[in-house]
């Protein structure tokens, strides 16, 4: 099963226990709809951000960031 980078988001936001992600923006500091957009692949998401996020959820970096199969 394939999933893009803002189906793994969303589903790293929720094994993390972030129950919304207004919860995750607020511990990232970032506005709730940027990160709903992200989650909803209607905004990429910056190398920087992938850092962000993969530090907070306790995932992997790659898990977060698009891999190469995203782009076919």
């Amino acid at each position: 099963m394939k999933s893009s980078p803002a189906e793994r988001l969303k589903a790293a936001r929720i094994a993390a226990g972030f129950g919304s992600a207004a919860d995750a923006a607020r511990a990232l500091g970032e506005h709730p709809q940027n990160v709903r957009d992200q989650e909803a692949g209607r905004r990429g998401i910056k190398p920087e951000h992938a850092e962000r996020y993969a530090r907070l959820y306790k995932v992997c970096l790659l898990y977060t960031s698009p891999s190469p199969r995203d782009k076919r």
